[in-house]
């Protein structure tokens, strides 16, 4: 159990780390306040969908876990 919790913690954090890269790399190019709302947004929602994503694929989400949040804050 605990090395499942281990791996679960460095996969997401890999995985908000690639995030974070492509959103500040996105971010060194936009001029104006609504630019970087709409990448901030976008990088939002995609971190969302690849971890629900990733999650249903390694069976983190399963019907002992509804109700347990979620990597994206969110419950299962």
């Amino acid at each position: 159990m605990i090395a499942q919790a281990r791996l679960r913690f460095e996969v997401l954090t890999a995985l908000r780390t690639r995030t974070e890269v492509r959103t500040h790399r996105l971010l060194s190019s936009t001029k104006s306040d609504d630019e970087v709302r709409r990448v901030m947004q976008a990088a939002t929602e995609a971190y969302a969908a690849e971890c629900d994503e990733l999650e249903d694929e390694l069976g983190w989400r399963t019907p002992q876990t509804k109700g347990v949040w979620t990597c994206t804050g969110r419950p299962a």
